[in-house]
């Protein structure tokens, strides 16, 4: 995992609350597996009500690498993988 993975995980972590183990984080390539990680944490820990919707969560991570990574919006998609399609590492 590179340096701007790295950076972006701590940055979400600190965004949603969560303490994301690496042995789950290692294994994700797209924004959409991320995001339903994030997602399936979240109602872990909150459960369904004060759960935000996938596509919510999906939406604040999409913010978050416009802010954290200079990334134009446009550019990401579910499908986006953040090595190939990103340039993160």
């Amino acid at each position: 995992m590179g340096l701007d993975i790295i950076e972006f995980v701590m940055a979400a972590e600190k965004e949603f609350g969560l303490q994301l183990p690496d042995n789950e984080v290692s294994f994700i390539t797209t924004v959409g597996e991320f995001t339903n990680l994030i997602h399936q944490k979240l109602l872990a820990k909150y459960g369904l009500t004060p759960c935000p919707s996938n596509d919510a969560v999906f939406d604040k991570i999409k913010a978050l690498l416009v802010k954290e990574q200079g990334l134009s919006a446009s550019e990401i998609q579910r499908t986006s993988r953040f090595v190939q399609d990103l340039q993160m590492d």
